[in-house]
């Protein structure tokens, strides 16, 4: 199994890495340029008030998405860049009441599953641009049940990373918040629901909650 993830990761290594760059190049478009984006400001006022199976079926979902439009070619890096776009702006909200490492602490327990489940639900959605590449270099067919227990394998590792995330999300992250508060002069940190940006575009970080609370 080590060696099966091995040679997974060699194989995809180009579009793991090609998929991470358009988060983070998403992430900081969001921090840079969010507050000139229409996103509804009363979206970020609303509480927390979703549990572990509202977070992870809607994180899943949005990887479900992601995954599938591959098919499309073009929508996986779109997706993940609306995604990276919503986290940056997310931290870019939440500097102005809120230390680096408060943002940090709320955002870093869910985010470390959250991320990598993104990226591989992206790099499943590239796998057709992968399959059409390898073809046109080797001319080789495609070994479709091969393909079918790899894409079958991560996707199941896909939503125990968005399970584990939810957890921590719910769980995890407000218990350090409050730790945070505890030892600090700041205020509180809530965690409000927040939509997609657009809303017609799915999204898992920026999609469930941020650490910033409007005053």
């Amino acid at each position: 199994m080590v060696n099966w993830w091995r040679s997974f990761g060699l194989e995809q290594k180009n579009w793991i890495v090609f998929s991470l760059s358009i988060f983070i190049g998403g992430a900081l478009l969001g921090y840079l340029f969010g507050n000139h984006a229409e996103v509804p400001s009363k979206s970020l006022e609303q509480p927390f008030q979703y549990g572990v199976y509202e977070i992870a079926l809607n994180n899943i979902k949005a990887g479900a998405v992601i995954a599938l439009s591959g098919v499309l070619l073009i929508f996986p890096p779109l997706l993940l860049l609306a995604n990276g776009f919503m986290l940056g702006f997310i931290m870019q909200l939440s500097l102005a009441n809120y230390t680096t490492e408060t943002i940090l602490i709320g955002l870093i327990p869910h985010g470390m599953f959250e991320i990598p489940a993104l990226v591989l639900a992206a790099t499943v959605g590239l796998t057709p641009v992968s399959w059409l590449f390898r073809y046109v270099r080797t001319r080789h067919p495609i070994n479709w049940r091969h393909e079918g227990k790899k894409i079958g394998s991560i996707a199941v590792l896909i939503t125990l990373l968005f399970t584990v995330a939810s957890l921590m999300e719910v769980y995890v992250s407000p218990a350090l918040l409050e730790w945070s508060h505890s030892i600090t002069s700041q205020p509180p940190a809530s965690i409000p629901f927040v939509p997609a940006v657009p809303t017609e575009l799915p999204t898992t970080i920026g999609g469930q909650q941020s650490i910033i609370r409007s005053h």
